[in-house]
């Protein structure tokens, strides 16, 4: 009359069941808990913004608010095409660059490539 194997799986099936729901659950509080852990979204609090934009402030007072860098040009990278190399373009191209710079009186910054 009743199936005993059949009724095993039906009650071994609810039991994975209960437990993946369990196992669920449990890693969302964990989820919940990382935020007590570790004192939650720290860009989300108004002191954290204030003091970041009070900081970010003072180093552009003290690096870039200045007399000397306020008209600064930068060379960041120059590529050439691969037809085009061992030709002297790049170093024309910055020769020109550099010369217009000093006729307008402007500090330029060039970086070194490897």
């Amino acid at each position: 009359m009743w199936d005993i194997e059949a009724a095993q799986a039906l009650l071994h099936n609810r039991y994975q069941t209960v437990l993946l729901v369990l196992g669920y659950l449990f890693m969302v509080r964990l989820w919940w808990s990382r935020d007590l852990v570790t004192g939650g979204d720290k860009s989300a609090s108004s002191w954290n913004v204030k003091t970041f934009n009070a900081e970010a402030g003072d180093m552009e007072k003290l690096y870039w608010v200045q007399d000397s860098r306020e008209n600064r040009w930068f060379i960041l990278s120059c590529v050439v095409r691969r037809e085009w190399h061992l030709r002297g373009i790049s170093r024309r191209l910055v020769e020109n660059v550099t010369s217009w710079a000093e006729k307008e009186g402007v500090v330029i910054g060039i970086e070194d490539s490897d």
